[in-house]
């Protein structure tokens, strides 16, 4: 051995490596609830509807915005249509925290 000071990997087991995919999957989809709140906030702002930060904001502030009815009825149904893929997201999120509740901790990583 060319390299004494070389530490070796254990192979995982199918469930360690199921366990490492499916948070995988719950690392690419968490951006895309950000980017979403971020172009509905932003949108909104256009607008001169407001929100704080933060993923716990935009649903309050979806509801907001359907009942405002200074805006035009084509930017409230784009905000709807922005609504229902974020609350896809929502579910999507938990159905993975679900998935995750089993498993050790050092099982996510």
């Amino acid at each position: 051995m060319s390299r004494p000071t070389m530490r070796f990997v254990p192979v995982k087991t199918a469930e360690q490596q199921a366990a490492l995919m499916l948070a995988g999957i719950r690392e690419r989809r968490s951006p895309g609830a950000t980017q979403l709140s971020n172009a509905i906030r932003g949108y909104a702002a256009e607008f001169g509807v407001t929100a704080a930060r933060g993923l716990d904001k935009i649903e309050p502030l979806l509801a907001q915005i359907a009942q405002d009815e200074s805006l035009p009825a084509l930017a409230r149904e784009l905000f709807a249509m922005h609504g229902r893929e974020y609350l896809q997201l929502q579910s999507r999120a938990e159905e993975d925290r679900g998935q995750t509740e089993g498993l050790a901790p050092h099982q996510c990583r």
